[in-house]
């Protein structure tokens, strides 16, 4: 004779201490053999070692990716900090090598330098009670203005938006005129992602272009007011 059984007849039997809390909480499935891969590379002990994952761009991936590798090293002693300075080529920055922490001092100290050049740039603009000061700002001014807007105009034929900050400039992608999402980036085939990205690359160049010209043309402008005054004073 059968007799059906119901959930309440049924006894689970498991120890919770078995399930293991392990480096594997931070692996998706579908990546294992990329952590191994990982975890193996960051245990070659020597130089001249780099770590690349080509895949589409995801910041759940990215951040699982992170929080593995901090597993791994959260017993070791931190390393240095590497930053990388741009001069004459942004494709072959310069690393400097600095003692763990004072990357992000150094950082926060060329942040500080940038504000009091742009604080004491903007008090000689505005603090100007000089006739030939007051010219020199306006020409400047309006060269400036000339420059910027050509690089406006180019970033909005190539569909981007440009926003200027201390550092630069930053380039938005648009779609129909108005910023695009992130979700709307996420669906573009990576046909259209690379299209972008090179356009991207096209507009930072001019813009670096664009930045050099308005330091040239700032300091020839002074070199001009502070000869002008030089004479005027004799």
């Amino acid at each position: 004779m059968y007799k059906e059984l119901t959930p309440k007849d049924i006894i689970y039997d498991f120890d919770i201490n078995r399930v293991s809390a392990s480096e594997e909480k931070w692996m998706l499935p579908q990546y294992s053999e990329a952590y191994k891969k990982i975890k193996t590379a960051l245990q070659i002990d020597n130089d001249g070692y780099n770590i690349y994952l080509v895949d589409d761009y995801s910041k759940d991936r990215i951040k699982h990716i992170i929080e593995y590798v901090k597993d791994i090293f959260k017993d070791n002693k931190a390393p240095d900090d590497i930053c990388y300075v741009v001069k004459d080529d942004d494709k072959q920055p310069i690393p400097i090598i600095l003692s763990n922490g004072l990357g992000n001092e150094f950082k926060e100290a060329l942040e500080e330098l940038q504000g009091l050049y742009s604080e004491y740039t903007f008090q000689f603009y505005n603090d100007s009670e000089n006739k030939e000061k007051d010219n020199l700002v306006d020409k400047i001014q309006k060269k400036r203005n000339e420059i910027i807007n050509s690089l406006v105009e180019v970033s909005k034929n190539s569909g981007f938006d440009i926003k200027s900050n201390n550092g630069g400039f930053t380039f938005i992608p648009l779609n129909e005129g108005r910023e695009m999402t992130e979700e709307e980036y996420e669906d573009l085939d990576m046909d259209e992602k690379d299209a972008m990205i090179s356009k991207v690359n096209e507009l930072k160049a001019k813009a670096k272009d664009i930045l050099e010209q308005l330091k040239n043309m700032e300091a020839n402008e002074l070199k001009k007011n502070k000869r002008n005054n030089a004479y005027v004073s004799q």
